[in-house]
C-alpha cells in the first residue's frame, strides 16, 4: 500500500454562527485505487476566547474496513497578532 492516495478531493462549508464562534461540515474522499477508497465525514466548532483559540473537530470514516471515527481538540494561542500562533 501506498502511504498518499492517488486521488484526493475535499469540501468544507464555515458558517459564523455568533460572535467569536464558528461552526464547519464537510466530506474528504481519498483513494489509493479502484477498491481503496475513503469516505471522510467531519464538522467543527470553533470559539475564540481572548488571545486563544479552540478547536473541536469530531470525523467519521468509511473505507474498505469498516467505520471508525476520531475526534481532535485543540488550542491555539495566538501571540501578537493573529499571524503569529
Amino acid at each position: 500500500h501506498a502511504l498518499f492516495p492517488r486521488h484526493r478531493l475535499g469540501a468544507e462549508l464555515f458558517h459564523r454562527v455568533a460572535r467569536g464562534v464558528e461552526a464547519s461540515l464537510g466530506h474528504r474522499f481519498l483513494t489509493w485505487s479502484e477498491t481503496n477508497r475513503v469516505h471522510i465525514a467531519t464538522a467543527s466548532v470553533s470559539a475564540y476566547y481572548r488571545a486563544w483559540l479552540f478547536t473541536v473537530r469530531p470525523s467519521l470514516v468509511a473505507g474498505t474496513t469498516g467505520l471508525t471515527y476520531s475526534v481532535l481538540a485543540q488550542g491555539r494561542y495566538h501571540f501578537r497578532n493573529g499571524w503569529n500562533y
